[in-house]
C-alpha cells in the first residue's frame, strides 16, 4: 500500500505498509513494517469475516540500536 510514518511505543517510524487480502474473502491482514529495523513487523492488525478488527504494536525492542532512541536496547 505503500509508505507510512508510525508513532509507536517505541518512536516514529517509517514503514512499509503491506496488505494481505485474498478475493472474495472478507478477511484481511495489514502488516506495517519498519524499515529502519529490517522492516520487522511493527504493527499488525486483522479484520475478521465479520468486521472485528484486532491489532498488535509493539511496544519493546531489543537487538536494535535505533538512531536518537533511548527506547531500544543493543
Amino acid at each position: 500500500l505503500g509508505e507510512e510514518f508510525l508513532e509507536t511505543p517505541i518512536g516514529r517510524l517509517n514503514t512499509v505498509k503491506i496488505i494481505r487480502h485474498k478475493p472474495g474473502e472478507k478477511e484481511n491482514i495489514i502488516f506495517w513494517c519498519a524499515d529502519e529495523l529490517n522492516y520487522l513487523p511493527v504493527k499488525v492488525e486483522t479484520t475478521d469475516s465479520e468486521g472485528s478488527i484486532t491489532t498488535a504494536m509493539i511496544t519493546t525492542l531489543s537487538g536494535f540500536t535505533l538512531p536518537n532512541d533511548s527506547h531500544s536496547s543493543p
